[in-house]
């Protein structure tokens, strides 16, 4: 008879079959991020599980505790099992914690196996993709098919700290409403804009999608040709916290290969130590803190919206989320940034 876990290895192994053979070229994205979310949905729910068999292991001790009259063990074990993995650990307690982390880590293990597989069926069909695209002559499509290869392929690698390798479940509130952009108050923002006459940066109404859609506000990066191009905005961030930034990007119209001569540059995206924090901090702190903590990437090839999360760490003193587009002649758009601190189980939020 068959363990539990060769049936489950074997269910696995069907569903990434069928999916290798399903995912249509139409829709290749939404398709990926739907599969990585039910694992990731999948992965959740079994750690709930967990926690629930930990606790009724707790309330067994606590049972045993009470006949013995060991009130102060009684009290550690109710805590913990309140708040799973803060409580200094007894000699009982420490070995149910071991039990935990291990089981922990093995379903975390066979998580990132299952997101590394279905990466690998994504590349695939991505490869498959400019392939196809570039016998039709479709130049945008093959190269941001092929710029979605090599970002994915940098998270794989672990040269792009993406959000894939982050569970939800310990992600804080969104620390950064403002980034909708849905009542944005230009005022609260540091904006340097050169050529501003002729420059389009700014707060702007993405009217792409006709009339029959809301119209909605975004972020317009219209690259200068000789000098960056900068927004910032107060953020409260915690030194040496982990956080997770997400947002989405388009071009506002398809590049234009052979005419935009000067080329797209790169933007980036995360937190600094704003000109006034930084201006009052000593020479020593000056050349010793690291001011910025941030991703650079390129802007997208087309106007289809491209979506990117990263980790970055809060160093000393930062208090600004930034982005600042290098120089060139692109012009893309942003919405919906968010910022959502990472905890570690058991950690008070």
């Amino acid at each position: 008879m068959m363990s539990s876990r060769v049936v489950l290895r074997a269910l696995a192994l069907l569903f990434f079959t069928f999916i290798a053979s399903s995912l249509p070229a139409d829709g290749l994205d939404e398709q990926y991020q739907a599969a990585v979310e039910r694992i990731h949905s999948r992965h959740n729910e079994r750690w709930e599980q967990l926690l629930s068999s930990y606790r009724n292991h707790l309330d067994r001790l606590i049972a045993e505790a009470q006949p013995r009259g060991d009130i102060e063990s009684i009290a550690v074990y109710l805590d913990e099992k309140e708040e799973p993995g803060t409580q200094p650990p007894t000699p009982a307690l420490e070995t149910a914690r071991a039990a935990l982390d291990t089981q922990r880590e093995r379903m975390e293990s066979e998580r990132n196996e299952e997101l590394r597989k279905m990466a690998d069926i994504y590349l695939e069909r991505l490869e498959q993709q400019v392939r196809d695209f570039t016998r039709a002559g479709d130049l945008e499509k093959a190269i941001a098919a092929s710029n979605r290869m090599q970002a994915v392929r940098d998270q794989l690698a672990g040269r792009s700290p993406g959000a894939d390798g982050v569970d939800p479940a310990s992600l804080g509130p969104n620390l950064f409403p403002q980034g909708s952009f849905g009542q944005v108050q230009a005022e609260n923002w540091v904006q340097r804009i050169p050529g501003r006459d002729t420059n389009r940066s700014g707060f702007h109404i993405d009217t792409r999608a006709g009339e029959s859609r809301e119209r909605n506000t975004v972020l317009r990066i219209h690259q200068h040709e000789h000098r960056p191009v900068f927004f910032g905005h107060p953020l409260t961030l915690e030194e040496g916290r982990r956080y997770q930034v997400s947002w989405r990007v388009s071009m506002a119209r398809p590049w234009r290969s052979g005419i935009e001569l000067r080329g797209k540059g790169h933007y980036q995206i995360g937190f600094q130590i704003d000109d006034h924090q930084f201006n009052g901090l000593s020479e020593q702190d000056q050349v010793l803190l690291s001011r910025r903590s941030a991703h650079s990437l390129e802007p997208p090839p087309g106007s289809a919206w491209e979506h990117h999360a990263v980790v970055l760490e809060a160093g000393r003193h930062m208090n600004q989320i930034f982005i600042d587009a290098s120089r060139g002649e692109g012009e893309f758009l942003i919405d919906d940034i968010e910022v959502r601190a990472i905890f570690q189980p058991g950690e008070p939020r």
